[in-house]
């Protein structure tokens, strides 16, 4: 993957850079606002078509690209807010989604990721070590986190309209090649 920023080490608030070089600052913090036991390790924005899995049906390709966050030093299962202030307002309709393991699907899958919010150009995440949402399912006192904003589309991308004609059209083609039969046959 492109890797467009990353903190040079452990803290609790960075600015990294999206994928057009704009600055993206991320706060981690417990949900109530407060401090958080936890660090930011890692951050880095990655070109969704650098993705070895495409990205969920039904969605368009990451308008702002996929984000992946390491945080570590957390007490096993807790919980943590991180509060991304993206160069644009986020569209209504967005949902973030994730490319990993569940609960339910052991096997990498993209899924809709429920601990999401966004107002205006906020976007925030709820992540719970070990819990769906955490790459490694494991209460380990590790999060890790790829995923991205995807925006709804009204159908895939592969889909071509057909074209349907009015009733009249119908006609006028039916009569156009019944008159070219009757020509023909006056020919003979």
């Amino acid at each position: 993957p492109l890797d467009v920023a990353a903190p040079a080490a452990a803290s609790n608030a960075v600015v990294i850079s999206d994928l057009q070089g704009k600055a993206v600052p991320i706060v981690l913090s417990n949900p109530a606002g407060g401090a958080s036991s936890c660090a930011l390790q890692t951050a880095h924005y990655s070109a969704a078509n650098s993705l070895a899995e495409l990205p969920p049906p039904g969605a368009s390709a990451f308008p702002f690209g996929v984000v992946t966050l390491g945080v570590a030093q957390c007490q096993p299962g807790e919980t943590v807010q991180l509060s991304f202030t993206m160069p644009s307002a986020i569209p209504a309709g967005a949902r973030y989604w994730k490319y990993g393991p569940t609960p339910d699907n052991t096997t990498a899958h993209w899924y809709a990721f429920d601990g999401f919010s966004a107002s205006g150009n906020t976007v925030t995440l709820m992540l719970t070590d070990g819990a769906v949402g955490d790459d490694d399912l494991l209460a380990d006192g590790k999060i890790s986190d790829p995923g991205g904003i995807v925006l709804a589309t009204t159908g895939s991308a592969s889909a071509k309209p057909v074209p349907v004609w009015s009733w009249q059209a119908w006609l006028a083609a039916m009569l156009a090649l019944g008159g070219g039969l009757l020509l023909r046959r006056r020919q003979r």
